[in-house]
């Protein structure tokens, strides 16, 4: 799998991962679309005060599982 990496400020990069296996209780899941957050663009423009370099990400994303059991507490995500 690859991992958004902040190398240096001002420099993302891409680096391979190992995939993992989920945890019980967990359903492996395909990222659909990603997004930063302000604190990450904060941290690429070096203005986050605790962070250290290279940075990885924790991504807002919409993914899709297709071994998920079905719930009634969930709908549906719309397609993308």
């Amino acid at each position: 799998m690859s991992v958004v990496v902040c190398i240096e400020p001002g420099r993302l990069d891409t680096v391979d991962r190992p995939p993992r296996e989920p945890a019980p209780g967990f359903v492996p899941i395909e990222i659909k679309a990603i997004r930063i957050c302000g604190t990450d663009f904060h941290i690429f423009q070096s203005r986050h005060p605790f962070i250290d370099y290279p940075a990885e990400w924790d991504m807002n994303c919409r993914a899709l599982s297709r071994k998920a059991q079905p719930v009634s507490v969930f709908r549906p995500a719309p397609p993308l």
